[in-house]
């Protein structure tokens, strides 16, 4: 985890949330609610891998990159699905795959997000994926990554932009991802606001 350490540090602070929904963690979706209209977030599902009172992290992992992107050389030309995984750093590229070891057999250049589902930024993580095989029903790779400041994430989410659900393993690497955010959108019900305190840190 030591390549993704450095991406997560992002500083603390309040910010609201919706009474009644599940608050960002890692391992949940965001789902973008139809008000989010802007050209890159337009029904998008993020899959957050880090969130805290420091800020949050995510993979878009329903908008596959255009095929000109995805040839391009290097390791990702392995990679038979390319993905655009946000707006920020998009040359930098993060590998979710599915591995059935423990976190502790895994090693501390992946961080386990949810189910069997690992994140890692490692490029030797990366290699050995390519000659594995890069199989895309078990690994996936995303240019980019989306990221909050203190209390920004919250904010949205409050102005009603987000719907926060529980990740599987299984819809993340869904082979129809043209249809996962019309499937988790489902009905967009109004919720209530409430202000919302991180807890604090004890340091």
């Amino acid at each position: 985890m030591r390549g993704l350490v450095w991406v997560f540090l992002l500083m603390g602070g309040p910010g609201l949330v919706w009474a009644g929904s599940p608050a960002p963690a890692a391992g949940r979706f965001l789902v973008a609610t139809t008000q989010l209209d802007g050209p890159v977030f337009r029904q998008t599902v993020v899959l957050l891998v880090a969130a805290d009172e420091t800020g949050a992290m995510g993979l878009v992992v329903n908008r596959p990159a255009p095929a000109d992107r995805s040839g391009r050389g290097g390791s990702a030309e392995a990679a038979r699905g390319l993905f655009i995984g946000g707006p920020v750093m998009a040359g930098s590229l993060f590998v979710l795959f599915r591995d059935d070891r423990t976190a502790g057999e895994i090693g501390v250049d992946a961080g386990h997000v949810v189910d069997d589902v690992f994140v890692t930024t490692s490029a030797d993580r990366l290699e050995a994926l390519v000659k594995d095989g890069l199989d895309p029903a078990r690994v996936r790779v995303y240019a980019g990554y989306a990221g909050w400041g203190p209390g920004q994430l919250e904010g949205e989410i409050a102005r009603g932009d987000w719907k926060v659900q529980a990740a599987t393993g299984a819809e993340i690497f869904t082979d129809r991802v043209e249809a996962l955010w019309e499937r988790l959108a489902g009905p967009m019900a109004p919720l209530t606001a409430r202000l919302y305190r991180p807890p604090a840190s004890g340091r």
